[in-house]
């Protein structure tokens, strides 16, 4: 089987767009510096990554990428189409514009378009281009675009109603452009069949690899355990859809039965944190639950390290980083009843439906009740067979097989290993 224009002796390389600010982008920050890891794996011979940064991502990047990897640094936020835009969405930020402004795109008087930035591909030598998050910008080469979900379809209450209508907007041109629109589940990729069926064909499932926090072996020097006691973690923003208000309810109810235990929060610092304080206040968790904000990894590998269980209560996700790294920690998890997440946690983990408050209390009593009869590494082992499989050669593959397949290259050993027996969830 061939697709047949490119000779596949020549190494491809490609540009990965990785112009995202650090301490702001949750998860979507773990996606680029996973795919470090998955340029490191022991099986690329022929996959040169270029990494495109902006100024307040360059340091970021050079943090995790190998020396000997290209960065390239453009600023686009001086440029004049850059400014302007940023005056227009000044002015119309009130949301009693946002209707004028919806009615002024569908009339065609204000133009909705991908972002131009001007690269010399030629002279960089660059075959692809890989959007790893939901933005990207107009190219003519081949691409790989990496939204993550349609999070707006389903919870649009989370949304204003220009925001639902630039991604609608902005989703069907980047995928128009897209060679392939990779993304991390089948559940995801479902979705998006539905709402983009004309881009069917274009759709593949590449799993985010299984991550851990940096080296297990860096951690901060503080005794978390000797400090707040037994406490469970949750690692995420404070977005709608992390779903805080619930479980906090839930922990709420638990603590009657064990009031000793504590519950930790992290997670760059959003909007909506200030709302999150006020339940606390309003549930009576100040001394039970303590809000970390930020935290670097070593930080961030010491909370795990020494939680008792991690808890994720998601509403809406297409895969979650924190099961992986919970499961690298052999620790418990209990997790939402969500599709994906299933998919993902399979046999490793307690489900519970994140809607009802009763079920996450229960939840977490269940985790006690393991503890209790020790039988904890029920779980355990099962989540480090599921860990396993899903390591950065196998996303490797998945996104080797795609960048390859843009570029019209033959299927070869390693592609055919891809299809073959290649983890997916």
């Amino acid at each position: 089987m061939t697709f047949g224009r490119r000779p596949d002796s020549k190494p491809i390389k490609v540009l990965i767009d990785a112009r995202i600010e650090p301490g702001r982008h949750g998860g979507v920050e773990t996606v680029v510096a996973n795919l470090a890891n998955v340029f490191r794996c022991e099986l690329n011979h022929d996959i040169s990554p270029i990494w495109l940064v902006s100024p307040r991502s360059k340091k970021w990047v050079e943090s995790f990428v190998e020396k000997s990897w290209e960065i390239m640094v453009i600023d686009v936020e001086r440029s004049p189409q850059r400014i302007f835009q940023r005056v227009i969405n000044l002015l119309t930020r009130p949301k009693f514009l946002h209707p004028l402004v919806i009615l002024l795109r569908r009339l065609g008087i204000k133009k909705f378009s991908i972002p131009i930035i001007k690269l010399n591909n030629q002279e960089l030598g660059i075959d692809l281009v890989h959007f790893v998050t939901q933005d990207a910008f107009q190219t003519s080469l081949p691409s790989i675009y990496q939204p993550h979900d349609l999070q707006h379809e389903h919870f649009p209450d989370f949304f204003s109603r220009k925001e639902i209508d630039t991604r609608r907007r902005f989703y069907k041109l980047a995928i128009d452009q897209s060679t392939f629109t990779i993304l991390s589940s089948h559940s995801a990729k479902n979705d998006f069949k539905a709402f983009y069926p004309e881009f069917s064909s274009k759709l593949g499932v590449v799993p985010q690899p299984a991550n851990s926090v940096g080296s297990k072996s860096e951690r901060s020097s503080i005794n978390l355990a000797e400090q707040f006691g037994m406490y469970y973690l949750y690692p995420a923003a404070v977005w709608p859809h992390k779903n805080h208000s619930n479980l906090l309810a839930g922990f709420s109810q638990f603590l009657k039965k064990y009031p000793d235990r504590k519950l930790i929060l992290c997670g760059p610092r959003t909007d909506s944190d200030a709302g999150l304080r006020r339940i606390i206040q309003n549930l009576s968790l100040e001394n039970h639950v303590v809000l970390f904000g930020y935290v670097d990894s070593k930080q961030l590998n010491q909370l795990y390290h020494e939680a008792r269980a991690v808890i994720i209560p998601s509403l809406f996700e297409a895969g979650s980083f924190p099961i992986w790294e919970a499961f690298s920690f052999e620790k418990l998890v209990a997790v939402s009843n969500i599709q994906s997440l299933k998919s993902q946690a399979q046999d490793g983990a307690i489900f519970f439906n994140p809607n009802i408050s009763h079920d996450i209390c229960r939840a977490f009593e269940e985790i006690e009740d393991l503890f209790l009869n020790v039988q904890e590494n029920i779980y355990i082992q099962k989540s480090k067979q599921i860990y396993l499989k899903f390591s950065p050669c196998n996303t490797f593959l998945g996104f080797r097989y795609f960048y390859r397949r843009s570029l019209g290259i033959s299927i070869d050993a390693s592609d055919e290993r891809w299809l073959e027996s290649g983890e997916t969830f």
